[in-house]
């Protein structure tokens, strides 16, 4: 390889890896302007912190369903038993 080629070749490269430097920027800056304030981390955070908030949510609405269907088969046990036990005095006082 002559000294022109080395030359020719390591031009080349410099302009190769200028281009990338060029490249890589520009995406960096294009993908950091699609979150707000440019952070993509602190997006990410947002978005995990949401997924909690929204799974304790959904935690705290299944335990009110629980403790209100609890209670309402409770009611209606209470209430079927009043009413045997109402009937059931009215067949003995009569």
């Amino acid at each position: 390889m002559s000294d022109n080629d080395a030359k020719l070749i390591a031009l080349i490269d410099q302009r190769i890896e200028h281009a990338l430097e060029i490249f890589t920027d520009k995406l960096t800056k294009s993908m950091n302007a699609g979150f707000p304030d440019g952070d993509p981390y602190g997006h990410k955070a947002y978005h995990e912190a949401e997924i909690l908030r929204i799974r304790a949510k959904i935690k705290m609405w299944e335990g009110i369903k629980e403790k209100t269907l609890a209670a309402l088969l409770w009611s209606m046990i209470l209430f079927a038993g009043g009413a045997i036990l109402n009937y059931i005095r009215q067949l003995t006082h009569t």
